[in-house]
């Protein structure tokens, strides 16, 4: 952590704690794609461009849409 950090947080009082961000569902997801392109031969970049260009049911936009 920076020094300036560092005197940010005690100037405003509070304490900032590190935690590695994990999300077990989109990791599944990844490792089940990777997993079923190896299967079928095809390339794991094309299997993710699918997924993120294709609207989803619950929301009916794709994961790319909703980014933006």
């Amino acid at each position: 952590m920076s020094e300036q950090f560092n005197f940010f947080e005690k100037e405003w009082n509070f304490t900032h704690s590190y935690s590695s961000a994990r999300n077990g569902k989109a990791e599944n997801a990844a490792k089940n794609m990777i997993k079923q392109a190896k299967h079928s031969n095809t390339d794991a970049m094309i299997a993710f461009l699918n997924f993120r260009n294709t609207p989803q049911q619950s929301t009916c936009y794709s994961p790319a849409q909703q980014f933006f």
